[in-house]
């Protein structure tokens, strides 16, 4: 894992451990590029995963992991909060 992935999640331990699982998940289907910025996203010739802490109080995210992927349907799942 890269140091700016962790350096991302520096102080909060289970949400880095959240994204290593996700991270996995995303290896499992191929290689994929991963850049680390505000949200840290994996792409292939486009970008399909983003992932990053929500932020309350503007100042530093509370460690809160947010995952939004971009798919080619619909899921009804009472863990996903929008689908557009």
């Amino acid at each position: 894992m890269p140091d700016a992935v962790e350096e991302y999640f520096d102080g909060k331990p289970a949400s880095l451990s959240i994204f290593r699982a996700i991270a996995d998940v995303i290896d499992g289907y191929g290689t994929s590029a991963m850049t680390v910025g505000s949200q840290i996203s994996f792409g292939r010739e486009r970008k399909f995963a983003w992932f990053w802490l929500y932020n309350v109080t503007k100042k530093n995210p509370d460690g809160v992991p947010h995952l939004m992927l971009a798919i080619d349907h619909a899921v009804d799942n009472e863990h996903v909060r929008n689908v557009e």
